[in-house]
């Protein structure tokens, strides 16, 4: 099914990124109106982390158990199911302001959180098997840069939806993962087959992450970053929210970091040509570690927390398009669930309990202790990254695809 037409003229690329763009930018609106309307209707910021920190569980859970899923039933399929099942999610939270029920609003985030735990290995094998290898790079940029632009929408969206009305952008989002399940492209793809043991499967997708010195090291790196990517931006819509700050400008904290990671797609496919992914890993993690750092002393200023934002995420695309081509490159198409699900799931493990901090320490002392730590987090990301031989190493794209 992968094709060499330009991806302007790839179709089934074209409709994979509507739906993914779509669910991205479903996700980015419920980061900031989820905790806002929680809290909206508690006035409680540790139950609102709590919600947020079990719903990133859910995600972390579904991701780690699906992947072998994906290989049985078809990329397909599963994506359509998943973008359907986030619709009732948001559905049933919809259901639950209405009615000031706490209970419909964390179980339907919690179905919306599961069944979005299938969305990157879907997305992954479906890339996969509609793209070429030799443009494996430039894809990946493009998606990057297509789901940034959804989170510089997102963010700012989900404020000015929340400030006309608390169950607007729960509705925007039920529309938003509908368009996706239709628009999802159907390809024809071999299944992995039905008659072995799931969890025997599912299991062969760890072992080729834990073989792969690079794909190991990336997702225990991944597992430390983004400890601090769930405690900062939790943190600081807690404090701007108590500050007094508006929601529509609290929104623009996501759209800053968006816009810095639009402008790194750009710069991602040439980038990727000249640099190495040990070098492009070192320095953006580097970035993102000072950036962190930089906030926790600079919080109390709203703009400069917004420009920080920006820079921290400049680097981010090229390195993050390194990985996903490698992981694409050197996967078999019918493992490619469960290997993205294997290398997520670590990535991913730690979101949890930074959404939980955020509103454990924010409560307890204020948001400073709580972006400190985020920053320390970043920092040994960092530090692991040009440590670890195998990942400071690491080769270029042309050495993977010697054709691109």
């Amino acid at each position: 099914m992968a094709t060499d037409l330009k991806l302007s003229q790839n179709r089934p690329y074209q409709r994979l990124l509507v739906a993914k763009v779509s669910n991205e930018l479903s996700s980015a609106i419920s980061v900031v109106a989820l905790p806002l309307a929680i809290v909206a209707v508690t006035q409680d910021v540790i139950l609102a982390g709590a919600v947020v920190a079990i719903t990133s569980g859910a995600l972390v859970i579904s991701q780690a158990l699906t992947g072998a899923a994906v290989d049985r039933w078809g990329a397909s399929f599963s994506l359509r199911i998943s973008s359907a099942l986030q619709a009732l999610g948001w559905l049933l939270v919809l259901v639950g302001i209405f009615q000031t029920s706490v209970f419909l609003m964390f179980f339907g985030a919690l179905i919306a959180g599961a069944a979005s735990g299938i969305d990157g290995p879907a997305e992954q094998r479906l890339m996969k098997l509609v793209v070429a290898p030799a443009q494996m790079g430039r894809a990946s940029a493009v998606g990057q840069g297509r789901e940034a632009a959804a989170e510089l929408l997102g963010g700012p969206s989900a404020g000015w939806l929340f400030a006309i009305q608390t169950h607007i952008p729960f509705l925007a989002q039920i529309v938003l993962n509908t368009l996706a399940a239709f628009a999802t492209p159907k390809v024809r793809e071999k299944v992995a087959t039905q008659g072995g043991r799931y969890w025997v499967e599912l299991a062969e997708g760890f072992k080729h992450v834990f073989a792969d010195g690079a794909l190991r090291g990336i997702a225990l790196i991944s597992g430390i970053a983004n400890l601090a990517m769930a405690l900062t931006p939790l943190t600081l819509i807690f404090e701007y929210q108590r500050s007094g700050i508006p929601a529509p400008l609290i929104g623009t904290l996501s759209t800053f970091f968006g816009a810095g990671v639009i402008l790194g797609a750009f710069l991602a496919g040439w980038m990727v040509e000249r640099f190495s992914l040990g070098v492009l890993g070192i320095v953006a993690l580097s970035g993102f570690a000072l950036a962190q750092a930089a906030i926790a002393f600079g919080y109390q200023n709203f703009w400069f927390t917004c420009a920080i934002f920006t820079l921290s995420a400049v680097l981010l695309p090229p390195f993050n398009a390194s990985v996903v081509t490698y992981m694409n490159v050197t996967s078999d198409e019918q493992i490619l669930g469960r290997v993205t699900s294997a290398t997520g799931v670590p990535g991913m493990i730690l979101m949890p309990i930074g959404s939980l901090l955020a509103g454990l320490l924010f409560e307890w002392s204020g948001a400073a202790p709580a972006l400190y730590v985020s920053a320390i987090a970043a920092m040994i990301a960092a530090i692991y990254m040009g440590a670890e031989p195998q990942l400071r190493r690491m080769p270029k794209l042309s050495e993977l695809c010697p054709d691109q």
